[in-house]
């Protein structure tokens, strides 16, 4: 006996509606009739899709971002009240660590958010103000350095007032500027060190890093200003 297709209706489709189908490749496959998803209250993450922002502000890469962010009064009193440079350099340093570690868990953990996307490079631009200007203060950084980073952070910070007016609030952080950070927590790191326990190596890793963070670091301005430009254009 011949097998026969099913009947089809006027309208080109089978008797038998089809299951409703979510525009999703195949690894993503899971949670496929979530529709809560469509509106981004799915209680679950998709595999795969570590750099996706999720719901949830309170979790372990947010709170350590705030730690990171509570632990900047700290060393400023050990700074300007103490005077005790070399640990000072020591929290720097925890601090500039915790910058590695909240953005790993972020991704590990699949807890990336967008109050994470805009705290980590708040707390990362409070953090290297914060110590080059109480290291200039308290002159432990040369001169020079601290006014390029100073110089730089305020052309950063028009740009980002500009963007602010025009509708543009934030920007993709690029893999350069997180490079040019990390060289410049060593290296303003290890200038307190050196500075605050009289030693002289930490002062040429200090050089060594710092030099090359700076002119990334300036590099990287370059690039955010383009990606604001066209940000502004999209956005009028």
């Amino acid at each position: 006996m011949t097998t026969q297709p099913p009947p089809r209706l006027t309208n080109g489709r089978s008797d038998r509606e089809s299951l409703p189908q979510d525009n999703v490749s195949r690894g993503e496959g899971l949670c496929v009739r979530c529709h809560a998803r469509r509106a981004g209250t799915c209680s679950h993450p998709f595999p795969g899709r570590s750099g996706s922002a999720v719901t949830g502000a309170f979790n372990v890469p947010n709170t350590i971002s705030f730690i990171r962010l509570a632990l900047i009064p700290w060393f400023l009193w050990l700074v300007l009240v103490d005077e005790n440079y070399g640990w000072a350099g020591v929290l720097l340093g925890v601090i500039g660590a915790t910058d590695w570690i909240d953005g790993y868990l972020a991704r590990k953990l699949n807890q990336v958010t967008e109050l994470g996307k805009l705290l980590d490079p708040v707390a990362d631009r409070v953090a290297v103000i914060v110590a080059v200007v109480a290291g200039l203060v308290a002159d432990v950084l040369p001169l020079w350095f601290a006014v390029a980073l100073i110089a730089r952070e305020v052309v950063i910070g028009i740009g980002a007032a500009y963007g602010w007016r025009h509708g543009v609030t934030k920007l993709d952080v690029r893999f350069l500027g997180k490079a040019a950070t990390l060289a410049l927590y060593v290296s303003i790191t290890a200038f307190y060190i050196g500075v605050g326990f009289k030693v002289d190596w930490p002062i040429w890793i200090a050089y060594l890093f710092g030099i090359p963070g700076l002119a990334m670091y300036y590099l990287v301005a370059v690039q955010y200003l383009g990606d604001l430009r066209r940000a502004v254009t999209a956005a009028s």
